[in-house]
């Protein structure tokens, strides 16, 4: 593939990021909706493109939609070079994609919770900052709220993209 289609389909990628993240934003749901991109792209190309299209959509919508967005670049980056080195996932069994997904989301988890709980004291933009304030007030601590929170969420967030990722690629496949 030539790298004018790779930059294009990493771009097409940005905006099914940004689309999600924007779903999710204005339903205030608990998940973030903002990687499917990331991980669809860490499956076809690997971790390098992914971390560029996790950086380049943490970028673009701290810019136009959620300031919070920027400060979990790091976050999204992780990510996309998780997601890439596991990236032969997507053709194997529910049980293993659930596996990886689990394996993944602990470390962007802690890095998203470090970021939430340091540098806005918990709560963001997310749906999930609901959740993370109940346990607040029934007498966790600020890290291990926003850790619990962040990690179950982002699992179910990553997983439905696995899997809405794998999809997408199983289909564009049979083709």
């Amino acid at each position: 593939m030539t790298k004018n289609k790779k930059i294009s389909i990493a771009a097409m990628a940005v905006a099914i990021n940004l689309i999600g993240g924007l779903i999710a934003f204005a339903l205030r749901l608990p998940i973030y909706m903002d990687s499917l991109g990331t991980i669809l792209v860490a499956f076809v190309f690997g971790p390098f493109w992914a971390a560029g299209v996790g950086a380049m959509s943490s970028i673009v919508n701290g810019i136009l939609f959620d300031y919070f967005s920027f400060f979990f670049l790091p976050a999204q980056v992780l990510l996309g070079i998780l997601a890439g080195s596991v990236k032969g996932v997507q053709s194997g069994r529910v049980w293993k994609k659930g596996v990886s997904t689990f394996a993944v989301s602990i470390p962007v988890s802690i890095v998203s919770a470090i970021i939430a709980a340091k540098v806005f004291g918990t709560i963001t933009s997310s749906g999930s900052s609901y959740i993370v304030q109940l346990l607040r007030v029934a007498g966790m601590s600020d890290i291990s709220a926003v850790f619990i929170v962040q990690f179950l969420t982002d699992y179910a967030d990553k997983l439905f993209a696995v899997l809405f990722a794998s999809e997408i690629i199983r289909r564009l496949n049979k083709r």
